[in-house]
């Protein structure tokens, strides 16, 4: 059996010489020949070698990711290092302590969860100028640089944290627990060791593997439901709605999006239904084909109220507060201040004059020294290209 995600070793066949046919099998004596009324003639419709390989070049790019269209990708293996059973009925979260764990439905309890991986290889950052020249030298410098870390075998790794939080101190929390511009803070919601995620493989074919995989918040597994964060309930749907539109309906039938163990003939039929669309087998509940069922955690949220159009509000000072720690967390490193500003100031020179203005009282509710920070760099970067302008 191939290992996840790989397709069948068939496909790579690297210990066979290949032989240059057109799509379906047919041999073909050159590559660039191409039939055409005389040496110096039109090319002819009826050549299927010529019209199969310009309809295919044609069709070769899928449409890309929406967002990240720029990511790249590599496999890899979880560790689990700490034992949260308590918090957790997730079975790859267990391990081996499922041998001897009792597990009692009455006691199963919601708890919100914050999930944060961590580097361990610690962090390191361009300048505004070091980016763009490294955007002109090479664009793909971060994917290559993971692509060479894994071949010399040194393996990036994370180490994984869980926050958690009660329905009851989730209510009593100072900020909406549901709103992602906010985190939970560290002193009040401590980190808490659970596992170690390693890359330490690359893709064979970056097309198959990378750009056609499909990862979803919704792709859950039991133990887990979804929160009512807003921005995390549309990408439930708008993630495999993605990739619906990016690789078809059947996009789980792709080897590297394809479920381990999964058998379930009731989703069939459908473009590029690939897997043998389960056979004879009926695709609805038969007693001459009996189903299995297998029980999962029943805890839920419980919520009822009107309907309401509503997100988070009004903008409060109380919403700069984070962004105000943030400012001071830059401080603790030399130079970092300095960057920020400057990495704002060259884009917002570009900016209207009132754009300019309504950033800077934006960025003085964060911090007064900030504001006027960024506003001076910004206006000198301004009346720099006016002046280098009217010399030209």
């Amino acid at each position: 059996m191939s290992p996840p995600g790989k397709p069948r070793a068939s496909s790579y066949r690297y210990n066979e010489k290949p032989v240059y046919t057109t799509s379906n099998g047919a041999p073909v004596e050159n590559a660039s020949a191409w039939q055409r009324v005389g040496p110096m003639g039109p090319l002819l419709l009826q050549d299927f070698h010529l019209i199969d390989q310009l309809a295919h070049f044609d069709r070769e790019r899928i449409p890309e990711r929406v967002v990240h269209a720029k990511g790249a990708g590599a496999y890899g293996e979880f560790e689990v290092t700490h034992d949260i059973s308590d918090i957790a009925t997730i079975d790859m979260l267990l391990g081996i302590l499922r041998s001897h764990l009792q597990m009692d439905p009455a006691r199963w309890i919601i708890v919100y969860t914050q999930i944060h991986l961590k580097t361990d290889q610690g962090n390191k950052t361009f300048t505004n100028e070091e980016a763009i020249k490294m955007s002109a030298e090479n664009p793909d410098w971060s994917t290559q640089d993971l692509f060479d870390a894994i071949e010399r075998r040194e393996y990036p790794s994370w180490t994984v944290y869980v926050q958690t939080l009660t329905p009851n101190q989730a209510e009593k929390f100072k900020w909406n627990v549901f709103d992602l511009t906010k985190v939970w803070p560290q002193k009040d919601v401590p980190l808490r060791p659970f596992g170690k995620l390693t890359l330490n493989r690359n893709a064979e074919n970056y097309f198959a593997e990378i750009e056609q995989a499909a990862f979803s918040p919704s792709h859950m597994v039991p133990g887990v439901e979804p929160s009512a964060d807003p921005v995390l309930q549309a990408r439930l749907f708008s993630y495999p709605d993605t990739h619906r539109h990016r690789l078809g309906v059947n996009y789980q039938q792709i080897p590297v999006n394809a479920p381990l163990r999964a058998f379930n003939p009731f989703q069939r039929d459908g473009a590029m239904a690939v897997n043998g669309n389960y056979g004879a087998n009926p695709n609805y509940p038969s007693t001459s084909r009996p189903l299995s069922y297998k029980s999962v955690p029943k805890a839920h949220e419980v919520w009822s109220g009107e309907v309401v159009r509503d997100l988070f509000g009004e903008v409060t000072p109380e919403d700069y507060e984070q962004a105000t720690g943030l400012w001071r967390v830059l401080g603790r490193t030399k130079g970092q201040q300095a960057n920020f500003v400057h990495n704002v100031a060259i884009h917002l020179s570009g900016a209207r004059q009132d754009v300019r203005r309504r950033t800077y009282e934006m960025f003085s509710r964060v911090s007064k020294e900030l504001g006027q920070a960024i506003a001076a760099e910004t206006e000198k970067n301004v009346h720099g290209s006016a002046e280098m302008a009217s010399k030209l």
